[in-house]
């Protein structure tokens, strides 16, 4: 009986995964023929230029993030164990966050014999 239910669970899977499937080839085939009707039209060289504009492999590259410890990041700080606190400034000061370094020299004396360094904070080091 359990052998059954197994097989039916499995059959009943797989045409969800060939749907999802067929849906994806008509995608990239959607986009695959405009690229190349785009092409034909308006010749390759723009083409690549327009695609290129979109995907955003020219100009100057921008900052994802400002890498600066914000306010609110350190009222939570504030509402952490040592343990998380060393964990997550010691993370930021690696990633050059201003204002991490100040932080962990403003609270370091506080985490005597409360942080160890194993677990997730030893592996940063």
């Amino acid at each position: 009986m359990n052998s059954a239910r197994h097989q039916s669970t499995r059959q009943t899977s797989s045409p969800i995964s060939a749907r999802a499937k067929r849906h994806v080839v008509a995608v990239v085939s959607g986009v695959v023929l405009t690229v190349l009707l785009a092409a034909e039209s308006a010749g390759a060289q723009s083409v690549w230029d327009q695609i290129a504009e979109f995907v955003g492999l020219r100009g100057k590259p921008v900052p994802a993030s400002a890498n600066v410890l914000s306010e609110h990041e350190i009222a939570e700080l504030n509402k952490m164990a040592p343990q998380d606190q060393a964990t997550l400034l010691l993370e930021r000061s690696i990633n050059h966050y201003r204002g991490a370094n100040d932080q962990i020299a403003k609270r370091v004396a506080g985490w005597r014999g409360k942080v160890d360094i194993n677990g997730p904070l030893g592996s940063l080091y």
